[in-house]
């Protein structure tokens, strides 16, 4: 998606402080050619394909469901009613901060979405208040603009299809540890982020090589990590029980360890859909770290073809990595 893809029809901003009894709030016409309109393009496209954030349908009982508007024209009623939500969990939770607030109905290639963003009140812009609990948006001419737009929390509600993407930051409320704007604010009740699931899934398979196969455990690593971006580039999306049925092929033992290690871990058995962002860092490049510090940076290409680099471990229980065929090194 384009920033230009983005055409907002309704804008309000709000300003979150700790303590406050009432939210302010301020609807503002934008024209497209304002910068702070341009500001608001990069927040949406920003944070609306992020593998880290968390999706979920908006199930048909929700309470949110009331206050959803179906046009533009009704957003008002959402924006007071998220403002309150968001107050009362800010209250609970000291350790929640204040900022602006900023909520958007925009299309996005022919369908509807409301977007909602909490970004740092010292920004490149500051809100103020002004008379009968009204805020204005302004320029901070004292602070550089940063080279993009930032938010520390945010949501994505596509009406159509009554999906929500949301941030997965997690604060401690009434001594409980939540996405309070997921679960108390929106509603919503999600599984495991891909970005999680993808680490669990390495780390169960990673886990397993190490323990089962001890001397040879750094090639069959490099091995493993080459058929997961295969597979990624194949299908799109990973399970465990596939990856681990590939990895393991002509070991059944290490195979039935590997996804006993997932059960314990609670791994979702579940297919994980792989991101165009997190497809480019499995496909492209191997980044191995020593114990000394040393960091090697290796195109998959070159672990492919298997004959330039090699990594093998020694009778005194070291390892040994060797580069070949280099015509030339530059230091960069």
């Amino acid at each position: 998606m384009r920033v230009s893809d983005i055409v907002i029809s309704k804008f309000f901003i709000c300003l979150f402080e700790p303590g406050a009894e009432v939210v302010p709030y301020s609807e503002h016409v934008l024209g497209t050619e304002d910068e702070l309109y341009r500001y608001v393009c990069q927040l949406m496209n920003r944070y609306i394909g992020l593998p880290t954030g968390r999706k979920a349908r908006i199930p048909e009982d929700s309470r949110l469901l009331s206050v959803l508007p179906q046009e533009a024209e009704q957003m008002e009623p959402f924006v007071n009613y998220v403002c309150e939500q968001v107050q009362d969990q800010m209250r609970s939770c000291p350790d929640i901060p204040g900022g602006t607030g900023i909520f958007v109905w925009a299309v996005i290639e022919d369908q509807p979405w409301i977007a909602f963003f909490k970004c740092a009140n010292q920004a490149r812009f500051c809100l103020k208040r002004g008379e009968k609990e009204s805020v204005s948006w302004f320029r901070n001419s004292l602070i550089l603009p940063g080279p993009s737009a930032k938010a520390e929390e945010y949501f994505y509600l596509n009406l159509p299809d009554l999906k929500a993407r949301v941030s997965d930051r997690e604060f401690v409320v009434n001594g409980e540890k939540k996405n309070y704007l997921a679960e108390s604010v929106l509603d919503l009740s999600f599984g495991v982020s891909e970005t999680k699931v993808l680490k669990m899934i390495d780390e169960t398979v990673v886990d397993t090589i190490c323990s089962q196969y001890p001397e040879e455990a750094p090639q069959k690593i490099m091995d493993y990590r080459m058929t997961l971006a295969d597979q990624v580039q194949e299908t799109g999306e990973v399970t465990m029980e596939e990856i681990t049925e590939k990895v393991f092929e002509e070991d059944e033992e290490a195979a039935r360890i590997c996804l006993e290690t997932a059960r314990e871990r609670e791994v979702p058995e579940k297919a994980v859909t792989v991101s165009k962002k997190s497809e480019r860092q499995l496909t492209k490049k191997q980044r191995l770290v020593t114990d000394s510090g040393i960091e090697l940076l290796i195109p998959m290409d070159i672990l492919r073809e298997g004959r330039t680099f090699s990594c093998s471990r020694e009778e005194d229980g070291t390892m040994s990595i060797v580069i070949r065929e280099i015509s030339s090194l530059e230091n960069k």
